[in-house]
């Protein structure tokens, strides 16, 4: 990987931060995956394609935090992947409470482009990168 990937990641969540849809998707591979640390929360495992992603992200996730924000906090280079410290909050719609955790995105990539994200809610947890996601 190199200092593309990294601003690649970047640039996806400055596209999410100015709500722009269409910027934002046009830094995924069509064939992107994400796995998300709100699993509990969420209706799927899973999301797929840059159009379900950017549906999870501005409508499904703001449906259970209100005013749900991502800030990035470091990106890593690891060589074949990259590392998004991401903070998110929002105050959970069923209780009033607010809520905010730190989680570590790994990302590949394909082509420039993200194809696969999986978050992890702690740094121990994301493999190393020798060992398969």
């Amino acid at each position: 990987m190199s200092q593309e990937e990294v601003d690649r990641v970047r640039e996806t969540f400055d596209a999410f931060e100015r709500g722009d849809a269409i910027g934002f998707k046009k830094t995924l591979d069509p064939e992107m995956t994400w796995h998300s640390a709100l699993v509990p929360l969420l209706k799927k495992v899973s999301y797929h394609g840059p159009d379900e992603i950017w549906s999870l992200l501005s409508e499904e996730i703001p449906a259970v935090l209100d005013g749900f924000s991502a800030e990035v906090l470091e990106i890593e280079d690891l060589g074949d992947s990259t590392l998004a410290t991401i903070r998110f909050g929002g105050t959970a719609t069923s209780t009033g409470l607010l809520v905010e955790q730190t989680v570590f995105q790994l990302w590949r990539h394909r082509n420039g482009k993200g194809i696969e994200m999986r978050a992890f809610r702690r740094r121990g947890d994301v493999p190393a990168a020798d060992e398969p996601s």
